[in-house]
């Protein structure tokens, strides 16, 4: 299916001239009619935006934020626009708008809380992927939340219809779309284009919502996500934390990341940890249920067993490679697992091991003998030819079992090898760096006793 090409005149007709087609409410209405203007009357947006005290309670936030810091403190609306600018501007009056107006029941089987989940988590994905800024994270914000936005309109032309087929998809995204355009004749993307035309949201916004759910050709000159990526993969982020399949969903998110998108294998995980972070807040902002914490912390703790071992979410099985990380991003990881175990006491451990590169029985085998001696929640990550494994909620007596059984599958496997351990005493939740300083202390005293 090409990523986006016109419906046929009579299905667009129809889909037009449906009286209860979704429509966005008379203030996001006017900020983006008074955004596209020629000459752009700052005041004139802030005088909208006082009309819903949400959008205006939240431009006064942004603009008050360490992002947007000046000398003073911003108490004024028309301050807060001339400071975000008209982009940002638009961005949280769209978001507003529209979560805002939802509708909280159907008789028609479509679940409309079920898609303003997805579609909210879409748009947390696409705000921690590392925009530049603020005001681009709310760019990717609505641009996110809009990409779906075909199937509101798809549920009111064929009402019962279209409930029954999102119900046949049984979740799947990628098999509605293909139900979608069988049974109606178009799917959710086309619709969700027409839709944006017709309310003439900005062209990168339209643009966005017909590339949302086809990976486009990347600018390799640029190691910077474009809006069309970012949305892109936020659905695929969405998935890790709506699927009925949350491990095959985290599978492809990182695998159309670290593959197709060619991203730094991190991106992902560091894009889940900050959207974990943003969920009780946006959950509050927005009246929205996405999840308590407990749910946060089954997402990521899935990521970090997926952060070491990936393999590819399609096609016939393929040897288990490991997934480098640069120091920083590691470190940043033991950091988090540090600062979580303070409060609990929890026991951590380090282990690293260091296995020259003359492997006997390749890469592969190597891999699946190092997750073999680990626990499936343990984080393992590879830097150069030294592997690092992350053994959480692991006391000391563990630690060392886990470090004894390494050392001996790696002998008898014919390796030549050196493990260093380091633990989190008690009482000492310091710096992640000292842990580490210890693990590799660790491993230089036992390299010092292998043979040449």
């Amino acid at each position: 299916m090409t990523p986006y090409r016109d419906i046929e005149e009579r299905l667009t007709v129809r889909i037009l001239a449906c009286p209860t087609l979704p429509t966005l409410p008379a203030v996001a209405m006017r900020v983006l009619e008074l955004c596209e203007l020629d000459e752009v009357d700052l005041s004139a947006i802030a005088d909208a935006v006082s009309h819903d005290p949400a959008i205006a309670a939240k431009l006064l936030r942004m603009a008050n934020s360490a992002s947007f810091a000046t000398r003073g403190k911003v108490a004024s609306l028309g301050r807060a626009v001339a400071l975000l600018g008209t982009n940002a501007t638009l961005g949280v009056a769209l978001s507003f708008s529209l979560i805002g107006g939802r509708r909280r029941g159907d008789t028609s089987g479509f679940d409309h809380s079920a898609f303003w989940r997805r579609a909210l988590f879409a748009a947390i994905a696409g705000r921690s992927l590392g925009r530049a800024d603020e005001a681009e994270d709310v760019d990717a914000f609505v641009a996110c939340l809009l990409q779906d936005l075909g199937m509101l309109a798809l549920n009111e032309v064929f009402r019962g219809d279209y409930g029954q087929l999102s119900m046949a998809a049984e979740g799947d995204h990628e098999a509605l779309l293909a139900l979608e355009g069988e049974a109606l004749g178009a799917d959710h993307v086309q619709v969700g284009v027409l839709l944006a035309r017709r309310w003439n949201l900005p062209e990168r916004l339209q643009q966005a919502i017909a590339r949302s759910h086809h990976l486009q050709p990347r600018d390799h000159a640029s190691s910077a996500l474009s809006l069309d990526d970012a949305v892109y993969l936020s659905g695929r982020l969405a998935e890790v934390w709506t699927s009925v399949r949350p491990p095959a969903a985290s599978r492809a998110a990182l695998t159309d990341a670290a593959l197709r998108l060619e991203l730094s294998p991190e991106t992902v995980p560091a894009a889940l940890r900050r959207m974990a972070a943003s969920v009780p807040e946006t959950s509050a902002e927005f009246d929205l249920d996405l999840g308590g914490p407990d749910k946060v912390q089954a997402v990521l703790d899935e990521a970090q067993r997926l952060l070491g071992v990936h393999r590819p979410a399609s096609g016939a099985p393929e040897p288990e490679t490991l997934l480098p990380l640069s120091s920083e991003t590691f470190t940043a990881i033991l950091q988090e697992e540090v600062e979580r175990s303070r409060p609990a006491h929890r026991p951590l451990a380090l282990l690293v091991a260091d296995v020259p590169a003359e492997d006997p029985g390749g890469e592969a085998e190597l891999i699946r003998l190092l997750r073999g001696s680990l626990r499936q929640t343990d984080v393992l990550a590879r830097q150069d030819r030294q592997f690092l494994a992350l053994l959480v909620d692991t006391p000391d007596r563990g630690a060392l079992v886990v470090a004894e059984r390494l050392r001996a599958r790696l002998a008898a496997s014919g390796r030549r090898s050196a493990v260093g351990l380091a633990c989190l005493r008690e009482g000492d939740f310091g710096l992640a760096t000292k842990l580490l300083d210890e693990a590799h202390a660790a491993l230089e005293s036992e390299q010092g006793g292998l043979p040449p």
